[in-house]
């Protein structure tokens, strides 16, 4: 009993490392050019944020114009991740089309998106293999599922934990922010200042949108991954007779 347990405790681990280190989004899709781009893309994010931030801190103290200049570096920083964002993406579909020339029927060509469609269709054919030289039936492959979903979704309520205290925290703070600009814009009744600040403000949900989408990947890799893992073993499952 322990033998057979320590058997599917074995597989499970060679299915979930050949999907993610063995099959890495990295490794497959990536190249050095296309990871150097998402990184700069990746950096220029965070930077932005940070202007946006010092922006609406120091324009809610004085309303002086060198606050503008935080707001002229936050959306210049925007633009650059744009760009190296699209760079990133183009140098992979170039990569894509020459590592592997079979798989460009499944390439999508989506707009700032890498060919997830692609490393899925390596990865099913690659785990396909593997489960039949294994010989995993329909059924381990849903006692697989039940435990991937199971860690999937342990990971996300511990991980929940840290973005809930930080959003008790910083809210509060914002309000205060906000509550101190909107009065003195109000009273300098300057049509210029209120369209800076409603940019301003656009830009800043723009960039925690993208901030989160970054976090997001980072706190909550592992129980993606375990998402990601379900859906392919679903799909072979379909296909085992």
């Amino acid at each position: 009993m322990k033998s057979r347990l320590d058997s599917h405790l074995l597989l499970r681990k060679i299915i979930y490392d050949t999907c993610f280190k063995e099959l890495s989004t990295g490794k497959i899709l990536m190249d050095k050019i296309s990871t150097t781009f998402a990184k700069v893309a990746a950096i220029a994010i965070i930077i932005a944020v940070i202007f946006e931030t010092l922006f609406f801190v120091i324009y809610s103290s004085n309303l002086k114009s060198y606050s503008f200049w935080f707001l002229i570096g936050a959306l210049f920083s925007l633009i650059i991740s744009i760009i190296f964002m699209i760079k990133s993406v183009t140098a992979s579909r170039n990569y894509i089309k020459t590592k592997y020339p079979l798989y460009i029927k499944h390439m999508e060509y989506k707009k700032l998106s890498y060919e997830i469609s692609v490393l899925k269709a390596i990865r099913i054919n690659k785990l396909s293999n593997l489960i039949y030289k294994k010989k995993l039936n329909k059924n381990i492959l849903d006692t697989y599922i039940n435990y991937f979903d199971e860690k999937s979704e342990f990971i996300k309520s511990k991980n929940w934990l840290p973005i809930s205290f930080f959003a008790v925290f910083s809210l509060p703070i914002w309000n205060a922010i906000i509550n101190r600009i909107i009065p003195n814009i109000l009273k300098q009744k300057d049509l210029g200042l209120i369209i800076i600040f409603f940019v301003a403000l656009l830009l800043f949900l723009v960039l925690i949108f993208a901030l989160r989408t970054l976090l997001t990947s980072i706190l909550f890799k592992k129980a993606e991954e375990y998402r990601q893992l379900n859906e392919l073993l679903k799909i072979i499952k379909e296909s085992i007779n």
